[in-house]
């Protein structure tokens, strides 16, 4: 009954975006930002595209439950070929017979209904326990799906969104070279995500079972599981486009003057696929565990809240070319927003936080609820109020505080670091920590200078716009 309220869903809505992408196609790419440039490009990709909604909506409809109705390994085949027939069809179209866009919306349908045909054979051939059948309509089961659903729904509104507000940003601050730029790393960017998704993915359903079957033990190694694996792939993908990102963004048909201006904001923007990865695949697992309720507000941080706010704010304040580190930005935030964080030493951690306005705040986590604290200076205790007998530093916090309110608030540079230096920790015997680094940032300029391992003469200096 699930999978066939979810069918009939599916398609009712894939139909519906269908007439609406190819009666509405300019009406879109101008709320999309397209300007005259762009505009006849972008109704020539959203028109043929929207052709293709419904065997789009429907392999990817037809990919989940295959995958929990016992053929993980068809899914998989059909990703794979689906996207060997994109590649190969986008070169075909695009280059020997010079269709553009409308090729390569093309390519991108035809890859899509083919795998939507190799996995739909699953249900034809009745290899599981689901068919294709009546079924009596019931409004209890629609709201069920709708509220397990909400999660994901809104995660998928992460990148358009962004895009969205992205492109607005480039227009106004970069031009249209930046916008070039910009679709390019797009492109790396769905690359890359669909690793992280296909992560999430493929730990759902044992998220699922593990949880079914009340075994922690079980649900905890495939998350930790699940965690390492993104984080090493997202940084190998950091790596990889570190030093051979201008091969790959020439695989994309950058002209040269795009290509530099592509590599050069590749790693501004890259970072962020590690804060990303991880929040996909807790995404994942709070649905999966039916914690809607949390998925919903992380997910709605990510696609809505946090990611606008942030793409629009971040370059007002540093300037346009900031606008590159923003979705990094907004995963951190919905990330510190959602979780106590908590290291594997035992011991809690908290953020200081401040902006160009000179408002500071501290972010603590107890009782795995976080608590935001005002405050222009912290150390290692918690300052939310309360009697929590936890943390060290009291000293080194009154000495900044009377140092600070000598200056009634205002420090040069040199006297800011000299602080740093005189609130450091000294290693000794008895003791098992001692300060590893001192940051000194300088929110009006977006620069930072960092003194590693207690060398105060030798400081490293970096800056947003360098």
């Amino acid at each position: 009954q699930a999978f066939m309220h979810s069918l009939a869903g599916t398609l009712t809505v894939a139909v519906v975006m269908m007439l609406v992408g190819t009666c509405l196609t300019s009406e879109i790419a101008t709320l999309l930002g397209a300007n005259e440039t762009y505009h006849r490009l972008v109704c020539d990709y959203l028109f043929w595209y929207s052709l293709f909604a419904v065997p789009s909506g429907m392999m990817t409809f037809l990919n989940n439950y295959c995958r929990n109705d016992g053929s993980p390994v068809l899914v998989s085949v059909a990703s794979i070929v689906s996207t060997v027939i994109n590649i190969f069809l986008d070169w075909l179209f695009v280059f020997p017979l010079q269709k553009g866009l409308m090729g390569a919306a093309v390519a991108t349908g035809i890859s899509q209904t083919c795998g939507m045909l190799i996995v739909s054979s699953h249900f034809f051939l009745r290899r599981g326990r689901l068919r294709v059948g009546r079924f009596r309509l019931s409004g209890a089961l629609v709201r069920k799906l709708l509220l397990r659903g909400t999660p994901e729904a809104i995660a998928q509104f992460a990148v358009p969104v962004a895009t969205l507000c992205t492109n607005y940003v480039l227009l106004a601050r970069l031009g249209d070279m930046a916008v070039n730029a910009y679709s390019i790393i797009c492109y790396v960017a769905s690359f890359s995500a669909a690793v992280f998704i296909g992560v999430s993915c493929g730990l759902q359903p044992l998220f699922g079972q593990s949880y079914g079957a009340r075994d922690a033990q079980d649900l905890k190694w495939y998350f930790r599981a699940g965690v390492l694996i993104d984080l090493i792939g997202s940084a190998l993908i950091n790596i990889v486009l570190l030093f051979v990102g201008g091969p790959i963004c020439r695989m994309f048909g950058a002209d040269a003057q795009t290509l530099a201006c592509t590599v050069a904001y590749m790693p501004r923007y890259a970072w962020g696929f590690i804060i990303m990865s991880v929040n996909t695949l807790i995404s994942a697992y709070l649905y999966s565990t039916k914690r809607t309720k949390q998925a919903v507000i992380l997910n709605l941080c990510r696609s809505f809240l946090l990611d606008s706010v942030i793409i629009f704010a971040v370059p007002a304040v540093f300037g346009g070319n900031a606008v590159w580190l923003t979705m990094g930005i907004y995963e951190a935030l919905a990330l510190l927003r959602q979780y106590d964080m908590h290291a594997s030493a035992n011991s809690c951690y908290h953020f200081q936080i401040a902006d160009a306005s000179g408002r500071a705040v501290v972010v603590e986590y107890i009782g795995d609820t976080m608590n935001v604290v005002e405050s222009p200076r912290a150390t290692n205790f918690l300052l939310t109020p309360g009697d929590w007998d936890f943390g060290t530093g009291q000293d080194r916090f009154e000495t900044l505080t009377a140092a600070m309110e000598a200056a009634e608030g205002i420090l040069t540079e040199e006297e800011a670091m000299d602080l740093l230096e005189a609130v450091s920790q000294q290693p000794q015997p008895e003791k098992r920590s001692s300060t590893q680094w001192s940051c000194l940032y300088n929110q009006v300029r977006g620069t930072v200078d960092i003194a590693v391992a207690m060398d105060y003469d030798s400081l490293y200096h970096f800056a947003i716009d360098e």
